[in-house]
């Protein structure tokens, strides 16, 4: 199937069940379990799975333990240095509430859906250091009798080999990456998501604006990897790390992020996503808001360019459906992040 092709939604096969391809759906699941349906994820309470790949809207179910996290009154104080967590469990950093500058100035190379430049108020939060690498999905993978899709490129079948665990999992649809959220916040009771590209671009860059992550002087290739065709593994680059501690977040694989852009990859303005934003960020709400048609494509954070000698902005902005993949030299991982404040 090409990255493209658009598939029907309605078509099913004989038996009830949807078709995707040559993927097939509709396999019961456990109550408030997740677990895998045909070749997906699928999340039930002893309902029929859902398939994401061909849902015209997000699935509900998703939503709903999202949201009821996002909700609830936490009783852990994430606002500590460092928190406790199990061998799995992505390793998250601080990142104190305040301003910080979003965007960039027109000029040379920069794209007009990167201006302009502005000043954006968040709450603090939590995010990955890293973004979420194979050995960390491979255990997700294990405990849900997951499928694992050919595009993660695993070379041993539903587990990474040896010198695999520590990239990046790459090949990720958006749907994904929340079923993966879900299930940290059931094995832990915390409230994991994905960043917004707000929270994103702030841990990347910090709170005075350099355009990359380490400072304000692009070294191609010193501090990440710029080279599409190899994935390197999230900790090679400790000269790149950002203002607050974060990896990768130039470099390497592209990551989802929970922020609409638009219908169309080259225009993102609309009506759901105007850039920049003028109203306070909410988690879950306005430009963040879960529950969209899945034409409506997600943005993209970070990852090497297809072009060798582009300069990797903190600020680049890009797109992907999220029912899609990513291309070949451009798949697309996640790293997950932590909202307890409004």
């Amino acid at each position: 199937m090409s990255e493209d092709q658009v598939i029907d939604p309605s078509s099913t096969s004989p038996g009830g069940s949807t078709v995707f391809g040559d993927l097939t759906y509709g396999d019961k699941v456990g109550r408030d379990k997740i677990s895998a349906s045909g070749k997906g994820i699928a999340i039930g309470a002893g309902a029929v799975a859902y398939n994401y790949e061909v849902q015209v809207n997000m699935p509900p179910e998703l939503v709903r333990q999202l949201l009821a996290a996002s909700e609830q009154e936490q009783q852990e104080d994430y606002g500590r240095a460092e928190l406790e967590r199990e061998s799995w469990e992505p390793e998250t950093v601080l990142v104190p509430a305040g301003p910080f500058v979003m965007g960039s100035q027109p000029g040379e190379g920069i794209l007009e859906w990167e201006t302009p430049q502005f000043t954006l108020e968040l709450p603090t939060y939590r995010i990955g250091k890293f973004p979420v690498t194979n050995a960390q999905y491979a255990r997700f993978v294990q405990a849900t009798d997951g499928f694992v899709p050919p595009e993660l490129g695993w070379r041993n079948g539903n587990q990474p080999a040896p010198d695999q665990l520590n990239l990046p999992v790459l090949g990720m649809t958006w749907y994904d990456a929340l079923a993966y959220c879900v299930w940290l916040i059931e094995q832990t009771g915390r409230p994991y998501t994905l960043p917004s590209e707000a929270q994103w671009e702030k841990a990347a860059r910090g709170t005075q604006g350099q355009p990359f992550p380490w400072g304000n002087e692009w070294q191609a290739g010193a501090n990440c990897n710029v080279d599409c065709t190899v994935v390197r593994e999230v900790a090679a680059y400790p000269g790149g790390a950002s203002p607050f501690g974060c990896y990768d977040m130039v470099g390497n694989g592209r990551e989802w992020t929970t922020t609409l852009w638009g219908r169309q990859r080259r225009f993102p303005q609309d009506r759901r996503s105007p850039y920049p934003w003028h109203s306070p960020w909410k988690p879950n709400e306005g430009v963040d808001e879960l529950d969209v048609n899945r034409q409506v494509r997600r943005v993209t954070r970070g990852g090497a360019a297809l072009v060798a000698g582009v300069p990797l902005r903190a600020a680049r902005r890009s797109s992907e459906l999220p029912y899609l993949r990513g291309l070949t030299n451009g798949r697309v991982g996640f790293r997950v992040a932590l909202n307890w404040e409004s």
